[in-house]
């Protein structure tokens, strides 16, 4: 892609896309992925295609063979929650609009996100409202590719969705924030706990703090 032809805006530069290019291309590793880290949080606003086309193209091959390899991992192998989180910031970015909703490199992070999220792990989502409007931007688009690709686990996509609506509401309940005040963790409803996909709540701060806290997901396989 010719870097000129993307367009300069308020939240973006060329200078800062050009920036993004070099260091996607950098020989540090960790170079390349501050340089994700920093296109996502100055771009996250941003809802020009060309950026996003952008973003996917460059993005760096041996960080997406990285998401691929630890998707198939157990938790416990190093490394594993850090390129989980990650992963799915790329996918709320990708999926943050629907700019690229059918774009064969998109989906490919959506597949991932699908397979990072049936490994049984402690996985801190740090704006439930962002990831529920990715699913809500993708979720049409899962049956007809995943399905067709030979996933079993679709439907789970729209069972995280529900669950973290769920959660949202439950947070805005004032009896709800005092027995999670008071048991520190517990399952957010009883009858999930026999459920395959399994969620638990777990407060990272006091919950006299505005109820932005972390949801945590535990999966079981």
């Amino acid at each position: 892609m010719d870097e000129s032809s993307i367009s300069v805006n308020q939240h973006i530069d060329q200078e800062f896309m050009n920036d993004y290019i070099k260091k996607a291309r950098s020989s540090d590793f960790l170079t390349r992925i501050d340089a994700v880290r920093n296109f996502i949080s100055r771009a996250c606003q941003e809802s020009n295609q060309e950026v996003d086309t952008l973003f996917l193209a460059h993005f760096p091959d041996d960080l997406y063979h990285k998401f691929q390899e630890l998707s198939l991992r157990d938790s416990n192998v190093e490394g594993y929650l850090a390129m989980k989180a990650l992963c799915s910031d790329v996918f709320i970015f990708i999926f943050r609009n629907t700019n690229k909703i059918g774009d064969a490199k998109a989906i490919l992070f959506l597949e991932l996100f699908l397979k990072f999220i049936k490994t049984r792990d402690h996985y801190s989502v740090m704006n439930p409202s962002a990831l529920i409007e990715a699913i809500d931007n993708c979720s049409h688009y899962t049956y007809k590719v995943l399905i067709s690709r030979g996933y079993v686990f679709a439907n789970e996509l729209i069972e995280i969705k529900g669950f973290v609506n769920d959660l949202i509401s439950a947070l805005s309940d004032a009896n709800y924030i005092k027995k999670l005040e008071d048991d520190r963790q517990l399952f957010l409803y009883e009858n999930i706990q026999g459920d395959p996909l399994s969620h638990i709540l777990t407060p990272r701060r006091p919950l006299a703090l505005p109820v932005t806290s972390y949801v945590t997901f535990c999966f079981s396989s």
